[in-house]
Order: structure tokens, then sequence, then C-alpha cells
């Protein structure tokens, strides 16, 4: 059991910042790094913490389409939304309803002449809380049957690295079967902050007394898609042991 291991003395904190990746990296979510030398070999490595910045895309072309009346296909620009600024870009993009969010609770639309009018919530169904087995035709407004769904798919991440995987004390899956995953990550904060996540249980690698001077890591929503902070960085920081 992890609770019988020794792990010894502990030797440095190491701090990886996804701003010093390597050049050939894809991105700051999914990038190789240079690590310094130690000041002396370690034999282990303990996970601590991830700071990661939420401020993927919340609306993209996978949740960004409905019909609407006689006004046919909305495409809602992709970029990243809180559910104030969505509500501002509904309402921009639809002359003639009206959008708000009722009550912190529901989004409801309602024709401004009042007459009736067919909603088809199309792949925006599950952004914006509508049911996706309902009828959206014959009345003049409605209401949303869910609270909008800002995080679709980004409700927790999943951390990976192929360098790492291969050190771990414990064996650590997924049942989509994704590669080289290292640690479970719950994304409980809203959307817009940054997110500072540590292990409720910890995580170890066995180095052997050993130095990595290269590592990789990279970041996966629930639905296993690499997901995208744009220009801001990852960092994660790990306890090395004698």
């Amino acid at each position: 059991m992890i609770s019988s291991i020794q792990h010894g003395r502990q030797l440095d904190d190491i701090t990886i910042d996804s701003k010093d990746r390597e050049t050939n990296s894809t991105s700051t979510t999914n990038f190789r790094i240079t690590v310094e030398q130690p000041s002396m070999p370690a034999k282990w490595l303990q996970l601590v913490k991830i700071v990661l910045p939420m401020t993927f895309d919340t609306i993209d072309s996978n949740n960004n389409t409905f019909d609407i009346g006689a006004l046919g296909t909305i495409t809602i620009p992709t970029g990243h939304y809180e559910l104030g600024s969505l509500i501002l870009e509904l309402n921009s993009l639809t002359t003639g309803y009206t959008w708000t969010w009722e009550n912190n609770s529901r989004i409801k639309v309602v024709k401004d002449d009042l007459a009736t009018f067919t909603l088809d919530p199309g792949n925006a169904t599950i952004l914006l809380g509508f049911d996706p087995s309902s009828t959206y035709t014959g009345a003049n407004n409605y209401t949303a049957d869910f609270f909008p769904d800002m995080g679709e798919n980004k409700d927790y991440l999943t951390l990976h690295s192929s360098v790492l995987r291969r050190h771990m004390e414990v064996s650590v899956k997924h049942t989509d079967d994704r590669t080289n995953m290292i640690t479970f990550i719950k994304n409980d904060v809203p959307h817009g902050s940054v997110m500072t996540w540590e292990p409720e249980k910890k995580i170890f690698f066995n180095l052997n007394s050993s130095h990595i001077n290269l590592m990789d890591f990279y970041i996966l929503d629930k639905a296993g898609n690499y997901i995208d902070i744009g220009n801001q960085t990852v960092a994660i920081v790990f306890n090395a042991f004698l």
C-alpha cells in the first residue's frame, strides 16, 4: 500500500510552467519541457498541485448552432463565454426575440411581437439547457428545461504524461482507454477563473535515483479532446525526495 512506502527526505520543489515549453510543443496544454537538474538524483517525485486557467472556449463548432422562427439557423461565434455574455450575444443575433436568464436558473426566449414560433435548439441544446427529446413549437416563448451547461465536456479533465506514466507507483485507468493518464482533475470553479487543484490522494512517481531531463504533459476534457487555454499557461508542482 502507498502508506507503507517510505519516500525519504524531501529534496526539492519543482515547478513546471508550460510557458517554458520546448518549441516542438503543440500548445500550452500539450507540451514537452526540459527539467532543470535537482541538487542530486531523486528517488521519488510527488505531484503536489496543478494551476490551470479555465479560459477554454465554452462555445465551439460542436455547440453553437440552433434554428429559431423565420430567422432560420443562428450560429453563435466560437469563443469563451460566461452566462451573461452568452445572453448578450443571443440578443444581438436574433432580432425580434428577447433572451433572458430567468431567476438565475433557466434561459428563456420570448418573441417580441408575441407571435408563435418554433425553436429547434440544434447542437446548442445542452449549452442552452433545452431537452433534446422535446419539441418547441406553437408558443410565443420557451423556457429551457435545465440549467445551461457552459462547461459541456469540461466538468472534469485528465492529466497525461507518457514519461511519468512509466514511473507511476499505482496504475491509473479511464474507461475510454485514454493513454498515459496520471490523474483525474475535478473542475468545480466558475469559468473565467484560475483553478488550483490538489490531489486528494498522494501521487508518487518512482525515479529509482535517476533524473528525468525531459517531460511531456497534455490535458484532455471528459470527451477525450485536448483543451485549449489560448496564450495562458499551466503550472504543475512536484516535490522531489531522496
